[in-house]
């Protein structure tokens, strides 16, 4: 049986509304989620929003009420505003009152998010030896804690793990990559502080750091991979969203110049970025890059459950070609690719 994921939570939620009704969908995700940890603030927007589609618009009122005043969180006002689901509750005085105190919040939010960096070390430090650094970032509307759960398995193998929080806030808690540069210039800043962190380390890494990320967060990872080749040693995309292939297909003769290596996963049913991840596919063999394809059987837009089997043989498969140029042998061509 799958293990139900916040992801999955979400993922399932939306099919259910695409495939039977905002009642059904209400339902599902109010019976589930309490199964798992993730944003609850955005648990609370799915229920109030498909509960009034549905016509609930007391039990819609009543959860914005609970999330907004009780819990503290805050939904973007636009949204709130424009939102059609939303539309039978905006005559209503209350949800006026709850609108203005929402653009409250935004603002300050929006004024106090700045880019947060969480580093996370071994849990056996022997001899204080960090193998690597892994460098992951999250995907649009989460954050760290959502992400971490996935890549911390690497701690296990004593590599590091650093994960990158976006400073563009969407609502409480959710955070996004839609600016990509702001993304790419975020990342370049957490990897001087890393970098600078390892100069007065006796536990620096003697590898490059890879760089990986989860459908937007990979979008951002490829686009920073790009501008500074030489800074990593290879990336980890999983369900990397790439909506445009004309906006960085011609970097990619950097990432041959540079040896860096990726590795790719996308869900077989991952509608959304699976056409991207095809694109990219091709466009490395063209370039000459060194890659690997991971196509996951019966996944969509999510994290598959074997991800720390696939994260830990992704990072050997980057790691080979560093081992032959520290071993000083002529490095051959992969066998993974270009098939």
């Amino acid at each position: 049986m799958t293990t139900l994921t916040y992801t999955r939570l979400i993922n399932r939620t939306l099919e259910i509304l695409a495939e039977n009704s905002s009642q059904e969908a209400y339902t599902y995700i109010t019976e589930h989620a309490h199964e798992v940890k993730g944003n609850d603030a955005q648990v609370y927007n799915f229920r109030y929003s498909l509960a009034a589609a549905s016509g609930m618009n007391t039990e819609a009122l009543q959860l914005l009420q609970e999330a907004i005043l009780e819990k503290g969180y805050w939904y973007s006002s636009t949204y709130l505003l424009e939102e059609e689901d939303l539309k039978s509750l905006r005559d209503q005085d209350e949800f006026q009152k709850l609108v203005e105190l929402c653009a409250e919040r935004e603002t300050l939010a929006r004024e106090e998010s700045t880019p947060e960096l969480k580093i996370l070390y071994p849990h056996d430090q022997e001899d204080h030896t960090i193998k690597q650094t892994i460098i992951a970032l999250h995907g649009d509307q989460e954050n760290i804690e959502i992400a971490e759960p996935y890549w911390i398995s690497l701690l296990d193998h004593h590599y590091r793990l650093a994960l990158p929080q976006s400073s563009q806030i969407l609502f409480t808690d959710a955070y996004e990559w839609e600016d990509v540069e702001q993304g790419v210039e975020e990342l370049k800043w957490h990897l001087s502080d890393i970098m600078t962190e390892d100069a007065q380390s006796p536990a620096t890494p003697s590898l490059k750091p890879i760089l990986g990320g989860f459908s937007a967060g990979a979008r951002v990872a490829l686009y920073t991979a790009i501008q500074e080749p030489t800074a990593f040693s290879g990336l980890i995309l999983l369900a990397p969203w790439l909506p445009e292939a004309s906006e960085w297909e011609q970097g990619l003769a950097g990432l041959q110049e540079a040896g860096v290596k990726l590795s790719i996963m996308c869900g077989e049913w991952d509608d959304d970025c699976l056409p991207g991840t095809m694109e990219l596919i091709e466009a490395l063999q063209e370039a000459h890059v060194d890659y690997q394809y991971i196509e996951l059987p019966e996944l969509d837009h999510d994290y598959p459950e074997s991800f720390a089997q696939l994260l830990h043989e992704s990072v050997t498969y980057i790691q080979s070609t560093e081992q032959e140029d520290e071993d000083e042998l002529n490095p051959t061509e992969s066998t993974d690719n270009n098939e």
